[in-house]
């Protein structure tokens, strides 16, 4: 059986996950916005089944 793939958007400083933009987020897809940075300083990265996509 195939593994599920687990995506989070998170900050890559400290951990935290970023909140997703409720206005355009559903029930069926999360809305994360690009251009928001961590309240630490750090950026949000997507991250795959643990690790950091890119």
């Amino acid at each position: 059986m195939a593994k599920k793939t687990e995506f989070e958007v998170k900050c890559e400083k400290c951990g935290r996950p970023q909140p997703k933009n409720e206005n355009m987020s559903n029930g069926n897809f999360d809305v994360f916005d690009c251009d928001v940075k961590c309240e630490c300083g750090g950026k949000f990265v997507t991250y795959i089944n643990g690790q950091k996509a890119w």
